[in-house]
């Protein structure tokens, strides 16, 4: 099928099912009706980095019904029943929120940062927004071939966040190193390129500004979600000493953003090797916990 041949592609998929095989991308693009109406996409890439090899489930939004798809060489084209087209490379659409792996690959993946639906009203439209945006989605590692988003490593010297440059390491997207009370934060654009990053300068500034109320909440926050029950005071102000700063902020495209606290904490506290992590809406109220390690 990726030299070309989609006879047999045809051959496995339903009649309301849309298919588009792209050759000089080395991919197949697949978006599949359930019974219930329901379309799911499906992804597949080869590339000849490691001899990989992606096989996705890309989720659909859900006011975005596909009717077609194309490819012109560098990029696929998903296009609506009302004329909407979301298009970008294989790579930025593996970028996608809601991004599932189903077979083996050669690097890590990860979508575009959207609070779930339990904390998140506006799920969807900051789902369809990132969707909408594939093509500004910046990528870490493209595939052979894939075309690139022109990312400069200086961007902008801001008034409240200094110099934004290019991320050295990770995601190929933007930061700034930022004094705060205390010390310094790492403040990071998820999955943002120049124009993006740009864009969310003012609410950056506003949560620069703001950063000892966010921080302040976002440890009381911490330590109420983690409450059992029969938690003294003294173990509530032990908690309050031992956290350590947070390390990072990270802006995601909505205006949402998270709060990586160090390790520094005992492990009567939080499992040592995992960092805490505390999700905010763009208002800058706390409204869950992850972690990461």
């Amino acid at each position: 099928m990726l030299q070309g041949d989609d006879a047999i592609l045809k051959s496995r998929i339903g009649p309301l099912d849309i298919a588009c095989v792209a050759p000089e991308l080395c991919s197949v693009f697949i978006v599949k009706t359930g019974a219930d109406g329901t379309q799911t996409g499906r992804l597949a890439l080869t590339g000849e980095i490691d001899g990989g090899l992606f096989d996705l489930s890309v989720r659909i939004p859900e006011s975005f019904r596909v009717q077609r798809i194309t490819d012109d060489g560098e990029r696929f084209t998903v296009t609506s029943d009302d004329g909407r087209s979301a298009h970008g490379t294989p790579s930025q659409f593996a970028r996608s929120p809601g991004i599932k792996l189903i077979g083996r690959l050669y690097q890590p993946l990860r979508g575009v940062k959207i609070l779930d639906r339990e904390y998140n009203p506006l799920y969807e439209q900051h789902f369809e927004e990132s969707f909408l945006a594939t093509h500004l989605l910046p990528v870490e590692r493209p595939l052979d071939r894939d075309w690139q988003l022109p990312m400069p490593a200086h961007l902008e010297t801001d008034p409240v966040l200094g110099e934004i440059r290019r991320s050295d390491i990770g995601e190929n997207t933007y930061e700034a190193a930022v004094p705060v009370t205390g010390g310094e934060i790492c403040v990071g654009f998820d999955s943002a390129g120049p124009e993006k990053v740009i864009a969310l300068l003012p609410h950056a500034r506003a949560l620069v500004r703001s950063f000892d109320r966010i921080l302040r909440d976002g440890i009381e926050f911490l330590w109420n979600w983690g409450l059992e029950g029969g938690e003294t005071e003294e173990e509530r102000v032990r908690f309050l000493d031992e956290i350590l700063p947070p390390a990072c902020l990270f802006v995601y495209r909505s205006g949402d953003f998270e709060l990586h606290f160090t390790a520094g904490v005992t492990e009567e506290f939080i499992q040592n090797g995992f960092w805490a992590v505390v999700l905010f809406r763009a208002d800058m109220r706390p409204v869950g916990v992850t972690f990461t390690a």
